[in-house]
């Protein structure tokens, strides 16, 4: 995506912005059906979860990233960007009860070798008693359809549609595909959305889409937002197995 939008989401979100919009029909599931005790997993430092930036397989733009700093600063509500329904940018903050309350941390970048969409982005957190990865399920369903909104301008449509996702023992997995695309410049006010859509590096009647990965294990959450699917089912086990790892240090 050549684009600040993400799915996070990143939908984060994860990602307008790289943090966080997410897409679609929801109805597969790649749900594992293990138990883990809330609190189980708490790796001693969250930030170590986090891939290094020498690891990445492209650019890093932010590093390390306080959850607390990224809502404080917008990265997770863009600015610019306005959603309908609302949950299209806030069911993951509405299903963990208030990023602004969690401590985590964010890191985000760009894939070269995506020149399309290549916005990516990391989140590790804990949210205390663990989260009900259906809550997050039944929030992204809420954007199945919807629309993001440019400068109060330039209106496209999101689509967030689940995919199944691979199983992880002792963990619960959720994903989707985000997906926008804008108008064509020709049918609404062309010079004025020309340069709203070149604002904000969206390009018209293509469809700019991320793939967002959730991963619930105790008390840890990690979201994963890449241009691929391929690409966030591995840093989502990559981070799974570091979460594993920083715990029984």
């Amino acid at each position: 995506m050549r684009s600040k939008f993400k799915v996070i989401t990143l939908a984060v979100a994860v990602t307008a912005a790289a943090a966080g919009i997410t897409v679609g029909a929801v109805s597969a599931t790649g749900t594992t059906n293990v138990n883990v005790q809330a609190g189980a997993v708490a790796p001693a430092d969250l930030r170590d979860v986090l891939i290094p930036a020498d690891q990445q397989a492209g650019t890093v733009i932010g590093d390390g990233v306080s959850l607390q700093d990224a809502v404080a600063s917008g990265l997770l509500q863009p600015d610019g960007y306005s959603f309908s329904p609302q949950s299209c940018i806030d069911y993951l903050d509405e299903a963990v009860g208030g990023l602004d309350s969690k401590t985590g941390w964010v890191q985000y970048g760009t894939r070269p070798d995506h020149p399309d969409h290549h916005i990516w982005g990391h989140t590790v957190l804990t949210v205390p008693g663990g989260v009900d990865i259906n809550r997050i399920r039944a929030g992204a369903a809420t954007c199945r359809t919807g629309t993001v909104t440019l400068d109060d301008k330039v209106t496209g449509a999101l689509t967030y549609t689940e995919i199944v996702t691979p199983a992880l023992p002792g963990a619960t997995t959720f994903g989707i595909v985000a997906s926008a695309r804008y108008p064509q410049v020709a049918t609404i006010a062309d010079s004025e959305a020309a340069a709203v859509l070149q604002k904000y590096g969206e390009g018209t009647e293509e469809v700019c889409a991320e793939t967002v990965v959730y991963v619930a294990m105790g008390d840890l959450l990690i979201e994963v937002v890449e241009p691929t699917s391929d690409l966030a089912f591995d840093n989502a086990r990559t981070l799974y197995d570091r979460a594993l790892l920083e715990t029984a240090r």
